[in-house]
């Protein structure tokens, strides 16, 4: 599931990218073709403008001989025009008598060849337009009409169709790269992205599997029993009475395990917010200790406090009550015979820090970084009684409370730590 997930998200992210890199490429490649025919144009004008000009002081065509525009020999140019008059691209003018004789050529740059006039201006003639392309040639033109003859103006346009398949090769070269470039990206992202989902569901799998556990067992004594007592229908309650007292061991077995998931569900989902306010954490930490003494006197364990009066906190009084329990019946839980459970409560000049000690089997280092994950337990045969879900739920309701729960464990003991401002 997770991998169909990590492939839609690099199929989508690769279409996103394809879709943004085509975009910038189109727009770069207008802007090259404006920028191109805005030059073309410029140099029609200023070529077409200046001869004109001429023709309109003069009256008549300029003559002369000599330097051609922008020639050193010459600063003015052969017909006055200046350096910075001279066009960036290309072009040429021709003079063509009333009867389409061509009578003089004029450009920027190198005199085109009488060929090469000849063709440009047969076609654009031939277009009848005033304004044009001439693919053919390489060619835009402009033609104006006077008195003394037309007047026709072209600008290469060669150098355009250039720049623009080089423009676009280069753009091409450079999607393509960004394009693998955002591929490995996003396979790297999508992998971080999934991560979370990869392990929730795995969290979801193996939740669905310890709860079948820990279901599976009292249903089949329940079963058992019930069939026993079936078999034996007219026996008396009293000779029973052992099939009867262990389905309702198991059944309160069930009962615990559907309170705690509940309690869990209901400490992940946030709905029932806690209320916080300035709480006396010795007097609770004082009265779980007071509470869970018959328990671990049951179990030949001794709890020890070092507990000073007067410390406050900003917590939920029922759920710093539960996670102090939780702590407690667990480190108890885990002690040996004749062994000490230590809760100490203390505060600094920020925060007030509760743990609680206990001397029993050290947890391994590879479980450590686990035991506050539903369901968990070192203990894989699950011979200790419980089900795991006393670690989760503290953890939830401390951080539901702002503060931080942690575990220390080492040869010498097991600690936990709960820190509240």
């Amino acid at each position: 599931m997770t991998e169909k997930l990590k492939k839609r998200i690099i199929l989508a992210g690769m279409i996103l990218s394809g879709a943004v890199l085509l975009l910038i490429v189109a727009v770069n490649l207008v802007n090259v073709y404006n920028t191109e025919i805005r030059q073309i144009e410029s140099s029609l004008d200023r070529t077409g403008s200046f001869w004109q000009e001429r023709i309109r002081e003069t009256g008549h065509r300029p003559e002369g001989s000599g330097p051609r525009p922008g020639d050193g020999n010459d600063p003015g140019g052969r017909s006055g025009m200046r350096r910075e008059e001279i066009p960036s691209v290309y072009s040429f003018a021709v003079f063509c008598a009333p009867g389409g004789e061509i009578t003089e050529v004029f450009s920027a740059g190198q005199e085109p060849d009488s060929q090469t006039v000849s063709e440009a201006v047969a076609a654009a003639a031939e277009t009848g337009s005033e304004a044009g392309t001439l693919r053919r040639l390489s060619l835009a033109f402009r033609r104006t009409d006077g008195a003394t003859g037309s007047v026709y103006t072209f600008a290469d346009t060669s150098g355009m169709k250039d720049r623009i398949v080089r423009t676009a090769s280069v753009s091409a070269v450079l999607a393509a790269a960004g394009l693998l470039l955002f591929y490995f990206a996003l396979r790297f992202l999508a992998g971080r992205a999934v991560k979370p989902v990869e392990d929730a569901w795995e969290s979801q799998k193996q939740f669905v599997a310890d709860v079948s556990h820990d279901l599976k067992t009292p249903l089949t004594v329940i079963l058992a029993n019930s069939r026993i007592l079936r078999s034996h229908g007219d026996d008396t309650v009293s000779s029973q009475k052992k099939w009867i007292d262990g389905t309702e061991e198991e059944a309160i077995r069930m009962e615990k395990l559907v309170e705690s998931m509940l309690e869990l569900a209901r400490s992940e989902s946030g709905s029932d917010a806690p209320v916080l306010s300035d709480v006396s954490a010795s007097d609770i930490c004082s009265g779980c200790v007071l509470e869970l003494e018959p328990v671990a006197f049951d179990r030949g364990v001794t709890v020890e406090s070092d507990i000073p009066d007067g410390i406050v906190c900003r917590a939920d009084p029922d759920s710093l009550e539960r996670v102090v329990t939780i702590l407690v019946e667990n480190a108890v839980k885990y002690s040996p015979e004749g062994d000490t459970v230590r809760l100490s409560l203390s505060k600094t000049q920020k925060n007030v820090k509760i743990t609680v000690e206990n001397h029993g089997e050290p947890i391994k280092k590879e479980d450590l970084p686990h035991v506050f994950e539903r369901f968990y337990r070192s203990d894989r045969s699950r011979s200790t009684p419980g089900f795991g879900l006393g670690l989760a739920i503290a953890k939830n309701l401390t951080g539901r409370m702002g503060g931080r729960i942690s575990a220390e464990s080492d040869p010498g003991g097991t600690v936990f730590s709960v820190i509240l401002q």
